[in-house]
Protein backbone atom coordinates (compact mmCIF):
# COMPACT_ATOMS: atom_id res chain seq x y z
CA UNK A 1 0.00 0.00 0.00
CA UNK A 2 1.44 3.69 -1.31
CA UNK A 3 1.32 6.13 1.61
CA UNK A 4 2.03 8.57 -0.66
CA UNK A 5 1.05 9.30 -4.57
CA UNK A 6 3.27 11.62 -7.25
CA UNK A 7 1.66 14.03 -8.74
CA UNK A 8 1.90 14.20 -12.89
CA UNK A 9 0.38 15.93 -15.31
CA UNK A 10 -1.90 19.48 -14.55
CA UNK A 11 -1.69 19.16 -11.13
CA UNK A 12 1.40 18.68 -10.87
CA UNK A 13 2.20 21.74 -12.83
CA UNK A 14 0.12 23.94 -10.84
CA UNK A 15 2.11 22.77 -7.46
CA UNK A 16 5.07 23.61 -8.95
CA UNK A 17 3.97 27.10 -9.77
CA UNK A 18 2.12 27.77 -6.59
CA UNK A 19 5.64 27.12 -4.72
CA UNK A 20 7.15 29.09 -7.53
CA UNK A 21 5.30 31.82 -6.63
CA UNK A 22 5.70 31.51 -2.70
CA UNK A 23 9.30 31.38 -3.06
CA UNK A 24 10.15 33.74 -6.19
CA UNK A 25 7.95 36.37 -4.72
CA UNK A 26 9.20 40.08 -4.75
CA UNK A 27 10.77 41.25 -1.97
CA UNK A 28 8.45 42.89 0.34
CA UNK A 29 5.41 41.32 -1.20
CA UNK A 30 3.75 39.45 2.20
CA UNK A 31 6.08 41.87 4.79
CA UNK A 32 4.39 43.33 7.22
CA UNK A 33 3.58 46.89 7.86
CA UNK A 34 6.97 48.74 10.04
CA UNK A 35 5.86 48.73 13.55
CA UNK A 36 6.37 52.72 12.98
CA UNK A 37 3.55 52.76 10.53
CA UNK A 38 0.82 50.85 13.16
CA UNK A 39 -1.67 52.42 15.55
CA UNK A 40 -0.51 50.97 18.84
CA UNK A 41 -2.97 51.44 21.72
CA UNK A 42 -2.44 51.22 25.68
CA UNK A 43 -5.04 51.43 28.33
CA UNK A 44 -3.70 51.72 32.18
CA UNK A 45 -5.43 52.46 35.64
CA UNK A 46 -4.61 52.75 39.20
CA UNK A 47 -7.33 52.69 41.95
CA UNK A 48 -6.32 52.95 45.71
CA UNK A 49 -8.23 53.87 49.03
CA UNK A 50 -6.55 55.78 51.98
CA UNK A 51 -8.41 56.21 55.16
CA UNK A 52 -6.66 58.88 57.96
CA UNK A 53 -7.85 59.07 61.65
CA UNK A 54 -6.40 62.05 63.86
CA UNK A 55 -6.75 62.25 67.78
CA UNK A 56 -5.99 65.97 68.96
CA UNK A 57 -6.47 68.83 66.79
CA UNK A 58 -3.24 70.73 66.01
CA UNK A 59 -5.17 73.58 63.67
CA UNK A 60 -6.64 76.65 65.62
CA UNK A 61 -10.05 76.43 66.98
CA UNK A 62 -10.31 72.76 66.11
CA UNK A 63 -11.83 70.89 68.74
CA UNK A 64 -11.84 66.44 69.10
CA UNK A 65 -10.24 64.37 66.53
CA UNK A 66 -11.40 63.46 62.16
CA UNK A 67 -11.00 61.09 60.14
CA UNK A 68 -11.30 60.32 56.25
CA UNK A 69 -11.65 57.52 53.69
CA UNK A 70 -10.04 58.99 50.55
CA UNK A 71 -10.31 57.08 46.62
CA UNK A 72 -8.74 57.90 43.48
CA UNK A 73 -9.38 56.17 40.27
CA UNK A 74 -6.98 57.05 37.35
CA UNK A 75 -7.70 55.45 33.92
CA UNK A 76 -5.18 56.60 31.21
CA UNK A 77 -5.92 55.74 27.46
CA UNK A 78 -2.95 56.37 24.41
CA UNK A 79 -2.07 55.58 21.05
CA UNK A 80 0.89 56.14 19.14
CA UNK A 81 1.57 56.12 15.51
CA UNK A 82 5.37 56.70 14.40
CA UNK A 83 6.78 60.00 16.05
CA UNK A 84 3.14 60.72 17.43
CA UNK A 85 1.82 59.96 20.89
CA UNK A 86 -2.35 60.85 21.62
CA UNK A 87 -3.41 60.16 25.15
CA UNK A 88 -6.31 61.45 27.39
CA UNK A 89 -6.14 60.45 31.28
CA UNK A 90 -9.48 60.56 33.51
CA UNK A 91 -9.17 61.12 37.47
CA UNK A 92 -11.69 60.31 39.80
CA UNK A 93 -11.25 61.69 43.48
CA UNK A 94 -13.39 61.09 46.02
CA UNK A 95 -13.82 61.45 50.11
CA UNK A 96 -15.82 59.69 53.04
CA UNK A 97 -16.67 60.23 56.22
CA UNK A 98 -15.35 63.55 57.11
CA UNK A 99 -18.42 66.24 58.81
CA UNK A 100 -18.37 69.93 59.17
CA UNK A 101 -15.29 70.18 61.18
CA UNK A 102 -13.06 68.64 58.38
CA UNK A 103 -10.39 70.77 56.56
CA UNK A 104 -11.66 70.24 53.10
CA UNK A 105 -9.68 71.47 50.05
CA UNK A 106 -9.49 70.79 46.44
CA UNK A 107 -6.63 68.23 47.48
CA UNK A 108 -9.50 65.94 48.20
CA UNK A 109 -12.00 65.38 46.10
CA UNK A 110 -12.47 66.34 42.29
CA UNK A 111 -14.97 63.54 40.47
CA UNK A 112 -14.51 62.81 36.89
CA UNK A 113 -12.31 64.97 35.89
CA UNK A 114 -10.13 65.50 32.65
CA UNK A 115 -6.54 65.18 34.16
CA UNK A 116 -4.95 64.50 30.66
CA UNK A 117 -5.39 65.31 27.11
CA UNK A 118 -2.62 66.21 24.83
CA UNK A 119 -0.60 65.39 21.77
CA UNK A 120 3.38 64.58 21.84
CA UNK A 121 5.78 64.40 19.02
CA UNK A 122 9.22 63.16 18.74
CA UNK A 123 11.56 65.54 17.10
CA UNK A 124 14.64 63.38 15.53
CA UNK A 125 18.30 64.75 14.35
CA UNK A 126 18.79 68.03 16.72
CA UNK A 127 22.09 68.67 16.94
CA UNK A 128 23.64 67.57 19.65
CA UNK A 129 20.44 65.96 21.13
CA UNK A 130 19.75 62.44 22.06
CA UNK A 131 15.82 62.97 22.28
CA UNK A 132 13.57 66.18 22.00
CA UNK A 133 10.03 65.83 22.77
CA UNK A 134 6.98 68.61 22.70
CA UNK A 135 4.03 67.81 24.29
CA UNK A 136 0.80 70.25 23.69
CA UNK A 137 -2.79 70.13 25.78
CA UNK A 138 -3.54 69.61 29.48
CA UNK A 139 -0.85 67.24 30.91
CA UNK A 140 0.76 66.50 34.59
CA UNK A 141 4.53 67.62 34.87
CA UNK A 142 7.59 65.69 36.71
CA UNK A 143 10.41 67.95 36.47
CA UNK A 144 13.77 67.01 37.85
CA UNK A 145 14.14 66.64 41.76
CA UNK A 146 10.34 67.76 41.64
CA UNK A 147 10.69 70.36 44.20
CA UNK A 148 9.00 73.31 41.72
CA UNK A 149 7.08 71.01 39.41
CA UNK A 150 5.47 67.63 40.11
CA UNK A 151 2.74 65.37 39.29
CA UNK A 152 1.92 64.58 43.39
CA UNK A 153 1.69 61.10 44.65
CA UNK A 154 0.49 61.60 48.49
CA UNK A 155 -2.29 64.00 47.40
CA UNK A 156 -5.93 62.34 46.83
CA UNK A 157 -6.06 64.86 43.39
CA UNK A 158 -3.28 65.47 41.07
CA UNK A 159 -2.93 69.03 39.70
CA UNK A 160 -2.42 69.42 35.98
CA UNK A 161 -1.53 72.05 33.32
CA UNK A 162 -2.18 73.40 29.96
CA UNK A 163 0.09 74.45 27.41
CA UNK A 164 3.41 73.52 26.08
CA UNK A 165 5.81 71.42 27.27
CA UNK A 166 9.52 70.87 25.38
CA UNK A 167 11.89 68.52 27.08
CA UNK A 168 15.45 67.16 25.20
CA UNK A 169 18.32 65.35 26.33
CA UNK A 170 21.90 65.39 25.34
CA UNK A 171 24.48 62.82 25.11
CA UNK A 172 25.95 63.16 28.28
CA UNK A 173 22.31 62.30 29.57
CA UNK A 174 21.44 66.10 31.02
CA UNK A 175 17.90 67.21 30.31
CA UNK A 176 16.73 70.69 29.72
CA UNK A 177 12.99 71.82 29.66
CA UNK A 178 11.18 74.49 27.80
CA UNK A 179 7.05 75.12 28.92
CA UNK A 180 4.82 78.06 28.50
CA UNK A 181 1.71 76.21 30.76
CA UNK A 182 -1.43 77.65 32.69
CA UNK A 183 -1.75 75.45 36.14
CA UNK A 184 -5.44 74.39 35.68
CA UNK A 185 -7.07 72.50 38.84
CA UNK A 186 -10.40 71.84 39.91
CA UNK A 187 -11.97 70.29 43.17
CA UNK A 188 -15.29 69.92 44.77
CA UNK A 189 -16.78 71.69 48.42
CA UNK A 190 -18.40 69.45 51.18
CA UNK A 191 -21.64 71.39 49.92
CA UNK A 192 -21.14 70.58 46.40
CA UNK A 193 -20.16 73.36 44.86
CA UNK A 194 -16.75 73.87 42.58
CA UNK A 195 -13.85 75.40 43.89
CA UNK A 196 -11.61 76.17 40.33
CA UNK A 197 -8.17 77.60 40.63
CA UNK A 198 -6.61 79.59 37.23
CA UNK A 199 -2.85 81.38 37.84
CA UNK A 200 -0.39 82.23 35.26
Amino acid sequence: MRLFRSLTGPKARSCASIMAGVFLAPNGAWAETPVDDRWRVKVSGEARGRYETLSGQFRAGGKGGDQLLAFRTLIKAEAKRGAWTFAAEMQDSRSYLGDAGTAYSTSWINPADLLQAYAEVEVKDLPSQTTTSVQMGRMTLDIGSRRQVERVEFANVIYNYTGVHVRSRTPGGAQWHALDVVPDSAGTRPDGGTVRVRAR
